[in-house]
């Protein structure tokens, strides 16, 4: 089932107006006890321009893509945003430790709702602007869908939140009603430099669990991987094949053009 971002708008923009009525009818209530005439607090509803509200930047792709090293390359040119990365790996290696290289499939799906919750935890609780996540993104319907579903979840948090906030304290509450600002990277390369770079990881003897130790537990991975393709979110193809200054440099301005 795709989700639609226009669909999103609207459905945001539904409950915000129905909350918006609950806080008529409680200032109406405080006006008419206390202070005739008195000055209604009206939540505006900002509409959403290129460069405002919160970003979502997501790096996803196979192992060996660079997604790790181009994400901390994004967290440096945004850091004036003060940007929080919520890394896939990180997440595994903090709940299984050791066990992180042998999950179950129940595990890894589990490890992947963990992985959403951090997303969320960090635009509602830390109330960041910029969340930048490297996560693979496998499958359209098991994890594209449910990322984007969590996207949606939490953008009607945040309004009630806001609303929450305006019935309490009587205030002017600007709210960003339009969904949260997505935007993917799929880092790819080419065969020949997945080989390189395995063999290189192999002989400094990292073992991980965010490498990919063979070629056939990327191949494996490769039959199953389902790329963007626009239906949840834009994106942009990054091939990293390349590993001269000159492409890293070119990489580099189209990365920052589509994400800023």
């Amino acid at each position: 089932m795709r989700i639609d971002p226009a669909d999103r708008v609207r459905s945001s923009q539904t409950l915000f107006k129905d909350q918006e009525q609950k806080i008529y009818e409680k200032i109406d209530i405080l006006s008419t006890c206390y202070i005739r005439g008195i000055l209604w607090t009206k939540i505006i509803l900002l509409k959403k321009r290129d460069g405002m509200g919160k970003k979502l930047i997501l790096v996803c792709g196979l192992g060996t893509t660079g997604k790790s090293y181009w994400s901390n390359i994004i967290m440096a040119l945004l850091a004036p945003s003060n940007p929080v990365l919520i890394d896939l790996d990180e997440v595994r290696n903090r709940y299984w430790g050791d066990r992180a290289l042998t999950l179950s499939d129940e595990e890894h799906i589990y490890k992947n709702k963990l992985t959403r919750q951090e997303v969320q935890r960090a635009f509602i609780v830390d109330r960041a602007n910029v969340v930048i996540v490297n996560m693979t993104m496998l499958t359209k319907e098991g994890h594209q869908k449910p990322f984007m579903q969590m996207i949606q979840e939490t953008e009607e948090i945040l309004i009630r939140i806001e609303v929450e906030s305006a019935l309490k304290n009587l205030r002017i509450v600007p709210a960003v009603v339009t969904p949260i600002n997505v935007r993917a990277l799929w880092m790819d390369c080419d065969l020949e430099a997945t080989r390189r770079r395995l063999q290189a990881r192999q002989s400094s003897h990292s073992v991980v669990a965010s490498d990919v130790l063979d070629i056939k537990v990327f191949e494996h991975g490769r039959k199953r991987f389902e790329p963007p393709d626009g239906e949840y979110y834009p994106y942009l193809r990054v091939d990293t094949s390349d590993e001269s200054p000159e492409a890293d440099r070119k990489r580099l301005v189209e990365i920052f053009d589509f994400v800023v």
